[in-house]
């Protein structure tokens, strides 16, 4: 649907433009196939880039292509990871994924590369083109900062995907503009294949030199389509970057972004005793993390949703999608997921996340996950795991890339490594009000020594809720009060922290367990599993991080050569799909 309003819009108030770029690179497996040009439909630079509406015509042609990318992302990311299965109705190259078979990966369809690399190639043809325009005074300075950083931090996006996907990669900075061109990809001088940790390198170094990380500020960027706003499909910058800060061990600066963005608008109310009136201070608050968890009860579930509900002024969608790409019935291209969990049950959960979902423990001492049975997956009438975190409403729904929930566990994961256990305890568990409080405290010691963190910034939190009206000297509405913890806002206990932890490294290393196995259990089938097994293996240096989670899965799977996989993961070279 969002190629189509897209397109609309561009052919009912800017130009007719089917396609942003003159050629795409599809695929590294052979000189004669890495390019597939069609030369009657390439366009002419100086015919499509003249003004600012063409280069926003141009953003709009990217966006359109990117959301075909969608059930790749979540297939490569999620069924080759632990969490999710094949279904009934797989196909052979579905579950040569699941099961790490590496017999002729290079036929498998899922696995071809040729779709990133292409949109890459078009992102890289846009940026060129742009650099053109503002050499040219087509474009003005603000109008080209906005767009070009767009532009180059999806592309960052892709590549980064790529690079967790394929291991090493080469990198390609300009656009192919010529047939003679595809031999020169086989020149490993030019075109050296690059390690993912040198490809990180690269990308923070073009996301630390965006002109700017603000989103569109024009309103022909933000204009309510059918009742969709685009504002938030478009790629969120400072996510990204933090994304590659973690990536690198930069986890201050990680933390830094994450929190930027929990900065989301509302009012923050004081009343200090030295004040004769109420302190109103209108900047910004930690909206994220927050829905409904006042309503969750033992028998309330309101976790799904945030998946149903696909309207943009929707409580759920403000609160908690950061970064979303829309698909509706009436429009193409229809919602793609619909051909693996609805048309076709193709994946499914995996035993293996049943059993964690099951295993969790409520805040009235029953066992279950809000998050589990009927949240992420429903059991049809064959009793058969269908997930369902993307179906929304009928057939319409949305491609969820960076939500709250994971925009919170990231920062956990950051402030743990960074050495700030409580606070990173405290996002993954009760949010900070509860965790920084203490039992039986008054209003008035809660408002001088409690609910807050009194850390250094970025890790400075203000979660006070005390006093019952504005005229009492200890009345305070810190800007992070709603904040209510992953597991609380679902009804669950916190997890304990073991006496057995003897030093800060073993805390350490027990809290990122923990919230990788929050992430599981939170953003399961969403499209992170992968990223997040390599990125903590990697980090480790123990490919047994990794190689454990898959051989868990396909043990309770019944696959044969569970054993066999586990042994070949193992080595690092082997959790990489091939390029050629």
């Amino acid at each position: 649907m969002i190629k189509t309003i897209y397109m609309r819009y561009i052919k009912n108030k800017l130009v007719t433009l089917s396609v942003t770029v003159i050629f795409s690179a599809l695929i590294f497996q052979s000189c004669k196939d890495i390019l597939d040009i069609d030369q009657e439909n390439a366009l002419v630079p100086e015919k499509y880039y003249r003004d600012v509406s063409d280069a926003y015509a141009a953003v709009r042609g990217i966006y359109g292509k990117f959301v075909n990318l969608a059930p790749q992302y979540v297939i490569l990311n999620a069924l080759c990871a632990d969490l999710m299965d094949v279904g009934p109705d797989a196909d052979y190259y579905l579950r040569q994924l699941c099961y790490h078979d590496t017999t002729n990966l290079l036929s498998n369809p899922y696995a071809n590369p040729k779709d990133f690399f292409s949109l890459i190639n078009d992102c890289n043809d846009v940026l060129k083109n742009l650099r053109i325009m503002l050499k040219d005074l087509k474009i003005s300075q603000n109008s080209f900062d906005q767009v070009y950083s767009d532009i180059s931090a999806l592309r960052c996006w892709l590549y980064l995907q790529v690079a967790v996907q394929y291991g090493n990669v080469p990198y390609l900075t300009e656009p192919f503009e010529k047939v003679t061109d595809i031999d020169k990809i086989n020149d490993h001088n030019l075109y050296p294949y690059l390690p993912l940790e040198t490809i990180i390198d690269l990308l923070l170094t073009d996301m630390e030199n965006l002109p700017s990380f603000e989103p569109y500020s024009d309103d022909a960027m933000l204009l309510t389509i059918d009742d969709f706003y685009p504002g938030k499909m478009y790629i969120n910058k400072r996510f990204l970057l933090g994304d590659l800060y973690l990536w690198k061990g930069y986890y201050k600066k990680a933390a830094e972004l994450y929190k930027s963005i929990m900065n989301n608008g509302s009012s923050v109310n004081y009343k200090v005793p030295e004040a004769t009136d109420l302190i109103n201070i209108n900047n910004y608050n930690s909206g994220y993390v927050r829905y409904y968890y006042y309503d969750v009860s033992s028998t309330l579930n309101h976790w799904p949703d945030m998946f149903m509900d696909i309207n943009p002024s929707g409580s759920n969608y403000q609160v908690e999608w950061i970064w979303t790409v829309f698909y509706d019935d009436q429009y193409a291209p229809y919602n793609p997921f619909l051909k693996y969990f609805y048309n076709n049950i193709s994946m499914i959960a995996s035993q293996n996340i049943i059993e964690k979902w099951n295993s969790q423990v409520k805040r009235n001492d029953f066992k279950n996950d809000f998050r589990g049975k009927d949240g992420s997956y429903y059991l049809n009438s064959n009793n058969i795991p269908v997930i369902n975190k993307f179906f929304g409403q009928g057939v319409s729904a949305k491609w969820g890339i960076y939500r709250a929930a994971l925009l919170h566990l990231r920062f956990a994961e950051a402030a743990n490594m960074d050495n700030k256990f409580k606070l990173a305890y405290a996002f993954i568990n009760d949010g900070i009000r509860y965790t920084y409080d203490s039992a039986g405290a008054t209003d008035l010691q809660r408002f001088e020594r409690f609910q807050q963190t009194f850390l250094p910034p970025p890790y400075d939190f203000d979660a006070r809720y005390t006093g019952t009206s504005n005229i009492q000297s200890y009345y305070a509405r810190g800007e992070y009060r709603y904040n209510s913890g992953i597991r609380r806002r679902v009804y669950l206990k916190a997890i304990p922290v073991p006496d057995t932890l003897a030093t800060a490294s073993d805390s350490i290393q027990w809290l990122e367990n923990k919230i990788i196995d929050e992430a599981a259990l939170e953003m399961a089938f969403e499209g992170n599993r992968w990223s997040d097994l390599v990125r903590i293996a990697i980090r480790r240096n123990d490919p047994s991080f990794l190689a454990d989670k898959i051989y868990d899965k396909l043990l309770k799977s019944g696959y044969p050569k569970a054993e066999e996989v586990h042994q070949r993961l193992m080595d690092r070279n082997n959790w990489f799909l091939p390029l050629k």
